[in-house]
């Protein structure tokens, strides 16, 4: 066989991912929020783009030489193309700019400290040995984030070549530190440290603390008869305990939890009967294109700057498209579903209908993957609360009666009313749960019970007897 090259044509198709559509992909998965932070960083490197209510010149610094030919000046030449209301006919973006914006500095707080560097200014000068310091160093970096020890002392002892008794007076040493408990290697002794620390270490604490796991596992009996106590010491145990901190470490964990803020309203008019969908005035800025810059700058005369100017102005056009664009496709989703969830905005959860991506998709003439990023990290504010928009989606599961369907959202709801109204000293088993939701016209197998219960992390009905019979108990004592 001879081998040869040659030159050949051939014509076929692809889908080429230009940097304009991934730009728009990436809009449309972000939320009003995080939109918001894109454009604010997306104008500082855009001279020709201004957000209203937003200085980027506290932003950027200019250099003197610089200020002359390339400072926008100070006009009203701006052609508004692109805010919420462009879209919607309903908002008018923007924020007027307070002096806490203008400050940098303003919302900034200061560090708070973490566990290890809280503990590690309690180690300084705590030990005069070297070794014992490097013995210290190696549990606090084994600290786990509730404040436990995440290693065992006789692999440790064979790492560091040192006696596992050593190790032991180092750590007593490490476990009178703030707070109270940390360095523990068990919950009983996590415990144990507290009550010491608040002096209240007491032989019935110490009966009580010995067999702690006999409690845990609800043989109140057996742990009575063990211990010797009485209910009532028992009881007086309990609500100490109560006040203790299982998780001492978990207090100088990071709280990063914002409040969500929707992305939608959905609003009732009651004179037209119908729901309707806008957006969230406050989260969505106006976006500006600077006209009046761009017919200065153009007018210097050199090619390399006007050659620079068309760039950023098509770019400037290209994404005021793609958020109009995003603005209308984001409303056609939310509007679809509160269509089709009607029953929900004026009942609740127990009459969440069946819906799919594909269900959507289909009737708007976009892919599911369209429908997936739009939905993502948005959140609709409802009559009933505020809701992720994904929260509207759910698999259908069959009813009782031919043809009829519920979601698979409603049905853990109805699951959680049934257990919620269950009696507690005579809980229901998974088996008698799928008998009542059939009472309830929901035909659900055994196993989804359970998986639901999993979902919505409800504990078994033993598990639940057991938690209730020591909830009485305490309750007595008190």
């Amino acid at each position: 066989m001879r081998l040869s090259q040659k030159l050949q044509q051939k014509q076929t198709t692809s889908v080429v991912v230009s940097p304009q559509l991934r730009q728009a992909i990436q809009l449309l998965s972000l939320n009003n929020l995080e939109l918001t932070s894109h454009l604010q960083n997306t104008v500082l490197d855009n001279p020709l783009l201004e957000l209203e209510g937003f200085d980027k010149t506290s932003e950027v610094v200019v250099s003197q030489n610089d200020t002359d030919e390339w400072a926008s000046p100070a006009s009203d030449a701006h052609e508004n193309l692109w805010s919420a209301d462009s879209a919607s006919d309903r908002w008018a973006g923007g924020r007027t700019p307070t002096e806490a914006s203008r400050d940098p500095f303003a919302h900034l707080e200061a560090p708070s400290l973490t566990l290890q560097e809280h503990l590690l200014l309690q180690m300084q000068g705590m030990f005069e040995c070297h070794t014992h310091e490097v013995i210290a160093l190696h549990l606090l970096a084994n600290l786990d984030e509730a404040g436990y020890l995440a290693i065992n002392l006789d692999s440790l002892a064979k790492t560091l070549g040192c006696e596992e008794t050593e190790i032991e007076q180092v750590l007593i040493r490490l476990q009178t530190c703030d707070p109270a408990g940390v360095f523990a290697r068990s919950l009983q002794e996590c415990l144990s440290a507290q009550l010491k620390d608040k002096l209240l270490w007491t032989p019935i604490f110490e009966k009580f603390m010995t067999h702690l796991s006999l409690f845990g596992e609800g043989k109140i009996d057996t742990l009575l008869r063990k211990t010797g106590l009485s209910k009532e010491d028992l009881g007086m145990a309990l609500q100490v305990i109560k006040g203790l901190d299982p998780k001492p470490g978990l207090s100088f964990a990071k709280k990063d939890n914002p409040p969500v803020v929707p992305d939608l309203f959905v609003v009732w008019h009651e004179e037209d009967q119908r729901w309707d969908v806008r957006f969230n005035e406050s989260t969505l800025p106006k976006v500006l294109i600077d006209t009046g810059y761009y017919a200065r700058v153009w007018e210097s005369g050199k090619k390399e700057i006007q050659v620079y100017l068309k760039e950023q102005l098509s770019s400037a056009r290209w994404l005021v498209k793609a958020l109009d664009q995003r603005t209308q496709n984001i409303l056609k989703v939310a509007a679809t579903l509160v269509a089709a969830q009607q029953n929900f905005m004026k009942y609740g959860l127990a009459q969440l209908q069946p819906l799919t991506l594909k269900d959507v998709a289909i009737e708007l003439g976009l892919h599911e993957s369209t429908i997936s990023r739009i939905v993502n990290h948005k959140y609709l504010q409802t009559p009933r609360g505020v809701f992720e928009m994904r929260v509207f989606f759910s698999n259908a599961v069959m009813g009782m009666v031919e043809d009829t369907q519920h979601s698979g959202v409603s049905v853990r709801y109805l699951l959680s009313q049934l257990i919620q109204e269950e009696n507690p000293q005579d809980p229901y088993s998974d088996d008698q749960l799928v008998q009542k939701m059939a009472e309830k016209g929901v035909d659900v197998a055994r196993r989804t019970i359970s998986k639901y219960r999993k979902v919505l992390k409800i504990p078994s009905s033993y598990e639940r007897k057991r938690t209730h019979e020591q909830a009485v108990l305490a309750k007595v004592a008190s």
